[in-house]
């Protein structure tokens, strides 16, 4: 029942429910196959990364011809990320999905079957045209989780690919003992397969299958107008009684929206507060968080793009590590990873808010990346590097919820393919530059430049706050700290605090409505309410006492808890009145 779809109105609203268990409006089943799918993903591409260095060398390569390598790749990926991203608004979270893993295996077979360098780097070239899964991935969770929920379920699908790198780089090395080429032809065929998973089990966003219905009927409705209106014949343009998005009508279809002058003192002076706690300047500027999010990952992409091109370089340069030694060592991050993600990241970012972990993950990978450039021993190698895998677990989670929370429906997947555009700029200019500062010194060079992009990255991730509707403190605090004034939210709104996105109405189930409405009924008999002989009076009343909310999330939360404040001052008063009249009597 909580993934039913009401039925199409001439105004439509979100009539999606989420599963009061899972948390998602769609199947639990869709979105453990989008794990896996991301698992296999990932295992292809981690079954290739630690023998491409080996494989190009075989072609005569220099460290600056293997940084090109990864660029050219960041260079396609760049280009058609918005590309993707839009058209996944358009089309479909499944299309760009399925036409990505096509894409990426296409292209991994034609790097196994290269010849030479050059049909090898234009066949990486080919292969960032489809990098568009993890982004994909992500769009679809965001379409299919409850605000509350999304943070758990975007921390799991952060430990999927460490989970899949246990098993991918190790796999890599010794298929690597059988040719060079082979580890990559796998990705190519893993890919295919994962394809194959796609088409046949995994069903389209429910949520992008409602807004295109929205827009189809709006579509349509505009055409009868101006159809209507060449004939002679005026649309209807009456005013209408408000219907609700669910398929609960009768319930409501006597109640009509009340006029302006009739809005009540307590309406008036929340509305009055809601204005004044307003700030026009930070009302105006929530462009300015998404666009230092994107110079955030920007370079977020320098460090990452580092670490996947030149690790085999600087492992073989400091320690005299081989492509099996290498694949190893890429699978013992990849185990921190995944124990991070599962047992650090959730509790992590439930005590102190998902903006506090961003931040601090990318700043303690600065430090990682500045330890492992003066790190010359197995044991120094491997704590530096597992130090990074925490906080990049840390920062990969938290951040895809935050961009995740200030979109809608309508722009998620341009919006998201915006932050991927500038991630794999990142990871353009990070193997490029890299590979050339490896030619000279490849034990530190490149990752001091790493360690200082992190920083910088942290840097703008902390002006992208600075300039949300909410403020810097107030995000990074919200979780631990509340402000005296403000009474604690009830239990269960406390996950919209920092949420930039727009609430839809919901839609009950007859069997929801019933249970409220049996438990509403029972609180105002104990409390002595003559509701039966006087129901419609007590309807006006209760329509006073809650004034219309608003629909933005960091809004309806400040609606909220005035909305309690006031609350808690009418129950002082009357407890004040009623000992004083006891007083009086006594």
């Amino acid at each position: 029942r909580a993934f039913r779809v009401g039925k199409g109105r001439k105004k439509m609203s979100s009539t999606l429910a989420f599963d009061a268990k899972t948390g998602l409006n769609v199947p639990q089943v869709a979105v453990w196959m989008v794990f896996l799918v991301m698992f296999l993903d990932t295992i292809g591409a981690t079954i290739s990364t630690p023998a491409l260095p080996y494989y190009a060398q075989a072609f005569g390569c220099t460290n600056a011809q293997i940084g090109y390598l990864f660029g050219a790749w960041s260079l396609t990926s760049t280009a058609f990320a918005p590309v993707l991203g839009r058209l996944s608004d358009v089309a479909g979270r499944r299309t760009v999905l399925l036409m990505s893993l096509v894409g990426a295996g296409t292209a991994a077979i034609l790097q196994g079957l290269a010849a030479n360098y050059w049909m090898l780097l234009a066949a990486r070239a080919f292969s960032g045209i489809w990098a568009a899964v993890g982004s994909t991935a992500q769009v679809y969770l965001a379409d299919c989780c409850s605000p509350e929920m999304l943070p758990t379920y975007m921390s799991r699908l952060s430990a999927v690919p460490g989970m899949a790198m246990i098993v991918g780089p190790g796999l890599g090395g010794g298929l690597a003992n059988f040719g060079l080429g082979v580890p990559i032809l796998t990705d190519g065929f893993v890919s295919l397969f994962s394809s194959v998973l796609v088409f046949l089990y995994l069903p389209e966003s429910a949520a992008w299958l409602e807004e295109r219905q929205k827009v189809t009927i709006s579509s349509s409705s505009s055409y009868s107008s101006v159809v209507m209106t060449k004939k002679g014949g005026p649309p209807d343009t009456q005013k209408k009684k408000r219907q609700p998005s669910s398929e609960l009508t009768p319930l409501h279809e006597d109640v009509e929206e009340a006029p302006p002058e009739e809005e009540t003192q307590t309406q008036r002076k929340l509305s009055s507060e809601a204005v004044s706690s307003s700030s026009p300047q930070t009302r105006l500027t929530p462009s300015w968080t998404l666009t230092f999010m994107c110079l955030s990952q920007l370079f977020n992409g320098i460090t990452f793009s580092t670490l996947v091109s030149m690790l085999a370089i600087s492992l073989g340069e400091k320690l005299n590590f081989d492509a099996l030694q290498v694949g190893y060592t890429f699978v013992g991050m990849a185990i921190v990873m995944v124990f991070t993600s599962i047992w650090f990241t959730p509790s992590y970012t439930t005590k102190f808010g998902v903006a506090n972990a961003a931040v601090a993950g990318t700043l303690v990978t600065g430090v990682a990346n500045f330890a492992f450039a003066f790190s010359t021993t197995v044991p120094s190698v491997f704590l530096s590097l597992s130090l990074s895998r925490v906080a990049q677990s840390l920062r990969g989670a938290s951040f895809g919820t935050l961009v995740a929370r200030s979109t809608t429906i309508q722009n998620r997947g341009a919006t998201l393919a915006r932050v991927q555009l500038f991630l794999n700029a990142g990871r353009l200019i990070g193997p490029v530059l890299a590979g050339h500062l490896a030619n000279d010194d490849a034990k530190q060079a490149p990752w001091l430049v790493a360690g200082a992009a992190s920083f910088v990255s942290g840097a703008f991730l902390a002006l992208a706050l600075a300039f949300h509707p909410r403020g810097f403190f107030q995000f990074l605090l919200s979780s631990s700290r509340r402000p005296a004034d403000r009474p604690p939210l009830p239990r269960g709104f406390t996950d919209l605090k920092g949420d930039t996105a727009i609430l839809r109405d919901e839609a009950p189930d007859p069997a929801d409505v019933d249970e409220l409405g049996r438990w509403f009924a029972d609180l105002l008999t104990k409390r002595h309410y003559q509701w039966v002989t006087r129901k419609e009076a007590t309807k006006k009343m209760i329509e006073s006492l809650l004034p219309e909310l608003r629909e933005q999330s960091c809004d309806h939360v400040e609606d909220l808890e005035r909305l309690m404040k006031h609350a808690n001052l009418m129950s002082s008063d009357f407890n004040h009145h009623a000992d004083h009249n006891l007083h009086h009597r006594g």
